[in-house]
């Protein structure tokens, strides 16, 4: 079952299922659009438009692309940012349309976007620690606010955890690199179907949101912040996926 903004949670009698066939009722979600690669990217920083490319030197270029890849990894790794290494203004790509709003949730450039709502949510919550950045996202010709009147920010997850196992889980059989630990870095397909992803039980005190490195930065989240999302209406975006929580005995 993925959650969707009319998805009743509290109601909801699909328990998160174990390794061992047992259910819980205690549900991790994975947020699917986070990684959702094959998503469109209509919108993107100043600077990365490709009329903005062709305008650099090789030299210019070369160094705005070591800035943006240091700062993607700082994110899909949880270190936090300054808000100097932030892409602090977007714009609408020339020829390409958006939706008349903004969704709660966006992957805008490999960075995570919410809107003013949901950001006020999750810090009443405080699931965990989280940095949030301030960000203007402008129409294509950059004269005016794509989405008049829209409070957006870039929000950093500062907490990873390799709680997902690999071994049991779909669609993560392929490599795609090393960390600079050295562990094996996997690419995630967004799923289309819940119970994809194994994750191990999280600690009663664990952060509520949370990262996992090795999936380039797949984030997860409680149950608890998923019911929250989806009483206020604001999982559109996220792609929710329920996960397997594995039997530790």
């Amino acid at each position: 079952m993925a959650m969707t903004e009319e998805t009743d949670l509290e109601g909801s009698v699909a328990m998160a299922k174990e390794s061992d066939g047992k259910v819980s009722p205690t549900k991790v979600w994975f947020a699917s659009a986070s990684v959702d690669v094959n998503a469109a990217k209509p919108i993107l920083p100043i600077g990365r438009h490709e009329e903005d490319e062709r305008s650099m030197t090789r030299d210019e270029l070369a160094a705005v692309v070591k800035v943006s890849r240091e700062a993607m990894r700082k994110i899909q790794s949880g270190e936090a940012l300054s808000d100097e290494e932030i892409s602090r203004t977007y714009s609408l790509c020339r020829g390409s349309t958006a939706s008349n709003q903004p969704e709660p949730f966006m992957l805008l450039f490999g960075s995570w976007v919410v809107t003013a709502e949901t950001r006020a949510l999750l810090e009443d919550l405080d699931p965990g620690p989280l940095r949030f950045h301030e960000i203007e996202v402008l129409n294509a010709a950059r004269t005016a606010p794509l989405w008049e009147g829209a409070a957006l920010s870039v929000m950093q997850v500062l907490t990873c955890r390799r709680d997902v196992v690999i071994e049991e889980s779909e669609r993560l059989r392929k490599r795609v690199g090393r960390l600079k630990d050295g562990e094996a870095r996997f690419s995630v397909t967004a799923p289309d179907r819940d119970d994809v992803l194994v994750v191990l039980p999280p600690h009663e005190d664990a952060s509520e949101v949370w990262l996992d490195d090795r999936l380039d930065g797949a984030l997860f989240l409680s149950d608890r912040v998923a019911k929250a999302l989806s009483a206020a209406k604001l999982t559109r975006g996220w792609n929710l996926r329920r996960c397997v929580k594995k039997t530790v005995h």
